[in-house]
């Protein structure tokens, strides 16, 4: 067992979901980067590769970074739909292909994807957020597959208001 400390990287780190995560995590002794967008958007592939890059490990991902822009489906803009996508899912997936390239040297690791219930039944007004925490759903199934071997685990969170 390694001494050293173990590392975790949470996208969108000013939320209060995350806020509440580092707490927990560095009372365990983890050494935790919460960056918020201006440190790290997850939009820009070059800023997420640069941030990971500057890294020596990463134990821990959390994809939390989010937008919402709710609308009917009818009145929705192609922007706020592209908007919510780009942030939700392909920003977790940007940072989880840099983070995926320690955890495989490290040949382990774990990313939480942090979904909805939202993907599972879709909301009113949300059908941009929903197709996208849907997406992170089949995302994190094919990382478990494809890095499952390389100790490398693989999980997605649904909550949500019942």
């Amino acid at each position: 067992m390694s001494s050293q400390p173990k590392v975790a990287v949470i996208t969108g780190g000013l939320g209060t979901l995350a806020q509440a995560l580092v707490s927990i995590l560095q009372v365990q002794g983890w050494i935790v980067h919460a960056p918020g967008r201006d440190v790290l958007d997850v939009t820009d592939s070059g800023m997420v590769r640069a941030f990971f890059a500057s890294l020596e490990r990463v134990d821990l991902l959390v994809n939390q970074a989010a937008v919402i822009e709710d609308s009917l489906m009818v009145k929705m803009e192609g922007k706020a739909f592209d908007r919510v996508m780009d942030v939700s899912l392909t920003g977790a997936f940007h940072c989880a292909r840099e983070a995926l390239k320690l955890m495989s040297r490290q040949k382990s690791g774990h990313l939480i994807q942090v979904g909805s219930y939202a993907s599972r039944q879709g909301t009113a007004g949300q059908s941009n957020y929903a197709a996208a925490k849907a997406g992170l759903i089949g995302l994190t199934q094919s990382i478990a597959h494809e890095y499952g071997a390389r100790n490398v685990r693989s999980n997605c969170v649904l909550p949500g208001l019942l």
